[in-house]
């Protein structure tokens, strides 16, 4: 790979470290984490959660890569992405094309494959990080409902509906379950 384009590469995903993921902004929570730093807590949660019939190190690179085209597209909220998810989808995969076309074909090629795969969930190990980033996702829902107990109402909801169709694997329901205990 060429300098110019890995320093470009590099520039472009740095965005999802300057990107607020979007439900936090929308429910006003002081200092919303970055896309960065949900995907990342999301890739260690998937080494720690990973299960022995799983290629877990496919599953952490899978991790890794699964928002990485939000450094184009910006952080756009699940409930919208389902509202016309042959538009959001198209748009995912023309942004993670062009991010993977900076970096050439074998990287490139590998990065868009673990996107797709996880967005079309066609694999134990996308149906597995689903599930593990939803977590995450609501283990940072209820730090911000300890950091700011205002905000503790609006938060409620990212722990009902397809939260709960989405989580099915036995440990991460245990943890979402103390998770809403706590509540």
């Amino acid at each position: 790979m060429e300098d110019k384009a890995l320093i470009e590469f590099i520039e472009t995903i740095g965005k999802l470290k300057r990107t607020p993921r979007t439900g936090w902004v929308k429910e006003k929570i002081n200092n919303p984490e970055s896309v960065a730093e949900h995907s990342w807590r999301t890739a260690v949660l998937s080494l720690v959660l990973a299960k022995p019939y799983l290629d877990n190190n496919k599953l952490v690179k899978m991790a890794v890569v699964h928002d990485l085209e939000e450094a184009i597209t910006g952080d756009i909220i699940a409930m919208v992405k389902e509202a016309d998810k042959e538009t959001y989808n198209k748009r995912g995969i023309e942004a993670m094309e062009k991010i993977c076309s900076i970096i050439g074909n074998k990287e490139g090629e590998e990065l868009l494959g673990l996107f797709e795969e996880y967005e079309k969930l066609e694999s134990e190990e996308a149906k597995f990080l689903k599930q593990v980033e939803t977590l995450e996702m609501l283990m940072q829902a209820y730090e911000y409902g300890k950091e700011q107990p205002e905000k503790k109402a609006a938060l409620q909801p990212f722990f009902t509906g397809r939260t709960e169709r989405i989580i099915t694997d036995p440990e991460i329901k245990r943890i979402y379950q103390l998770l809403i205990s706590y509540l």
